[in-house]
């Protein structure tokens, strides 16, 4: 046998918490002769996952995913060089599909598949009876459905004064409690970290998204679901025409519940899907928007960590917010999916590479690639086969993504300029804000 000059690669896999060694391995590393070893050593069908630096788990189901793999452990974990650290996880006893060939996720227009507590204020007998029937079917909810008894806690919006940090107007605010009635609630979509229902608040008929985070076994009363809480309770504090706001949370079983800015037009990621590409000039201004809310953001030291066209929110008016602010990490840490695959397309090299101080910086990739997907329709390294890919790609590649032949060079130039490497190469958002031809002002943007 001739040596490729490639020293064999050590693989150890984590099974159940405990890790052991499975080989030592030739190079190329063959996924048919991976996947022999595991049946040998542990007589079962076992699913085999890599954890990305970024912190994400990527399955590994064929010959190039694993190829892929060995590049990125290579490239990143050069304290370990010449070992490969894998995940392992049993088979579902009924698992007689791949992921691939199970149904799709119901639509959209269904309705939501939990029923969010009704509080009811006393009426009249023909007005209960008038109205049962028709609440208990907007809101999914059996004829003998207990859940109404359940009590909402009231929740608490809070104003602030422009300009004073998140500490200390959580601390000062003049707030007012309310109580929230939920009279209807419909399924809106499945969202990065929870599903996203659209409720309307009985007593005074105001609208209100409610993402629903579903809570793993391990973290319903983890310190983490304890500091989402607080987060958010901070953030509500902030208001700003260019962001969604955050109102509250409340913890139910198994989930908890935030309560955000209703925005009757959905994302602009649902926009392009249903139309096609922006024009440059519908992509300038939504952009602007989006820098403005994040100069915002980062004046008082918060990065959003998760900017992409679907957390772009429209309103009836043609403008848009940015949505998912702040929470976005903490959320991904408590709830039951840890997929972040929609999300690699816009991450930072930085937050791929799991680089210990991540900076304002990192938005302002994000916000690149999402331009890129205004203009193309699609983000960047979209035709990637898996996440794996997409992060090599970003790590090693930047550059390599399509731009339609009519883009301006100011466009080319912005999302270039968003790509800065390293990251303090990378302009701020009020140094772009002041200087950048592809985001001039709109009639009602601050002075600069």
């Amino acid at each position: 046998m001739i040596s490729n000059g490639l020293s064999p690669l050590r693989v150890i896999c984590e099974l159940d918490g405990r890790s052991s060694t499975l080989g030592q391995f030739p190079q190329p590393l063959s996924l048919s002769q991976l996947s022999a070893s595991l049946r040998s050593v542990y007589g079962r069908q076992l699913k085999v996952q890599f954890t990305m630096p970024c912190g994400s788990v990527q399955p590994i189901r064929s010959q190039q995913d694993l190829n892929t793999i060995v590049t990125i452990a290579a490239d990143h974990y050069e304290q370990e060089a010449g070992t490969l650290r894998l995940r392992l996880q049993p088979e579902s006893p009924d698992a007689t599909t791949s992921p691939e060939s199970q149904p799709p996720a119901p639509p959209s227009f269904l309705l939501p598949e939990f029923p969010i507590s009704v509080q009811r204020r006393e009426r009249s007998t023909s007005e209960r009876r008038n109205s049962r029937s028709s609440r208990l079917s907007d809101a999914g909810v059996s004829e003998d459905g207990a859940v109404q008894k359940e009590q909402l806690a009231p929740f608490v919006p809070a104003r602030h004064p422009s300009g004073q940090g998140l500490d200390s107007v959580a601390d000062n605010s003049d707030i007012g409690q309310i109580a929230l009635n939920f009279e209807k609630c419909t399924f809106l979509g499945q969202g990065s970290f929870g599903k996203v229902y659209k409720c309307e608040d009985f007593n005074t008929g105001r609208i209100y998204a409610v993402k629903v985070v579903e809570l793993n076994s391990h973290s319903l009363e983890s310190q983490a679901v304890r500091s989402l809480e607080q987060e958010i309770r901070l953030l509500r504090a902030i208001e700003h025409r260019r962001i969604v706001k955050y109102f509250d949370c409340r913890r139910e079983p198994n989930r908890l519940c935030i309560f955000m800015e209703f925005m009757p037009e959905n994302s602009l990621r649902h926009y392009i899907r249903a139309r096609g590409p922006l024009n440059e000039k519908a992509a300038m201004r939504f952009t602007r928007m989006v820098m403005e809310g994040l100069h915002f953001l980062h004046s008082r030291d918060i990065i959003h960590r998760d900017v992409k066209a679907a957390n772009i929110l429209k309103d009836s008016h043609g403008k848009v917010k940015l949505s998912d602010f702040g929470a976005a990490k903490r959320i991904q840490e408590i709830g039951t999916s840890h997929s972040v695959t929609g999300t690699v397309f816009y991450m930072s090299p930085e937050m791929i590479g799991g680089e210990a101080h991540i900076d304002f910086k990192t938005d302002i990739w994000s916000l690149g690639a999402t331009v890129v997907e205004f203009l193309t329709g699609q983000p960047p390294y979209h035709h990637c086969d898996n996440p794996a890919a997409v992060v090599l790609c970003i790590m090693n590649h930047p550059e390599h993504f399509r731009m339609p032949a009519e883009a301006s060079d100011v466009a080319r130039d912005f999302i270039r300029t968003c790509f800065a490497r390293p990251a303090s190469l990378r302009p701020g958002a009020e140094e772009l804000l002041r200087n950048h031809p592809f985001l001039p002002p709109l009639d009602d943007s601050p002075p600069f």
